[in-house]
C-alpha cells in the first residue's frame, strides 16, 4: 500500500509500508521506502469513497495527512480508529500528542495511556516508547523491570521481522 506503516501488526504481511517524512522515533529501524503523498492520497479516497470501510484505509488516510501537516484532517480519522482499538492509530495518536502535532497541552498520562494499548496490541514501536517512558518515569511511575520488558520485547519483533 502506499500509506500503509510500516510496524503495523495488523497489515497484509506482503505489504512492506512506508515511512512518513517526519521521524517518529529513534527505534531501531529497517529503511523502508518514503511516502508518495500525491498517490498515496488519491489510493486512500478512492478506497475510502468506494465502500471500502477499513479502519486501515481510514488511518492510512489520516497517515497521509499527517505527514502533510494537515492536522484538522488527520486528527480525526486516526482518534476513531484509535479508539476503535486499531494498534498502529493508537501508537500514531500517541506520538501526535506527545510531539503536539494537532494537540497542545496533553497531560503526560494520556500519552502514555496509548502507548500502552498499542503495544498492548503488538506494536512494537509503541513497545520501545513506552519501555523509555517507563524509564523516564514520563506519565507513569519509573519501573526498570517494565522498561527492559517492553524494549526487549520491541526489539525481539523487528529482528524476528
Amino acid at each position: 500500500m502506499l500509506a500503509a506503516e510500516p510496524y503495523d501488526p495488523l497489515k497484509p504481511k506482503d505489504i512492506i509500508g512506508v515511512e512518513l517524512e517526519i521521524a517518529m522515533t529513534n527505534f531501531p529501524r529497517k529503511s523502508y521506502p518514503r511516502i508518495m503523498h500525491k498517490e498515496a492520497l488519491e489510493a486512500c479516497l478512492q478506497a475510502v469513497k468506494g465502500g471500502q470501510y477499513a479502519q486501515r484505509m481510514h488511518f492510512q488516510l489520516g497517515r497521509v495527512y499527517l505527514s502533510k501537516g494537515l492536522y484538522e484532517l488527520a486528527v480525526p480519522l486516526i482518534k476513531k480508529e484509535a479508539e476503535n482499538g486499531y494498534p498502529s492509530a493508537q501508537y500514531t495518536l500517541a506520538y501526535m500528542m506527545d510531539w503536539n502535532k494537532g494537540f497542545t497541552d496533553v497531560a503526560e498520562d494520556e500519552v502514555t495511556y496509548w502507548y500502552r494499548k498499542a503495544a498492548e496490541n503488538g506494536h512494537p514501536e509503541a513497545m520501545y516508547t513506552l519501555g523509555y517512558r517507563y524509564i523516564w518515569g514520563e506519565g507513569t511511575t519509573k519501573s526498570d523491570g517494565r522498561a527492559d520488558y517492553w524494549i526487549e520485547k520491541a526489539i525481539a519483533i523487528v529482528e524476528h521481522n
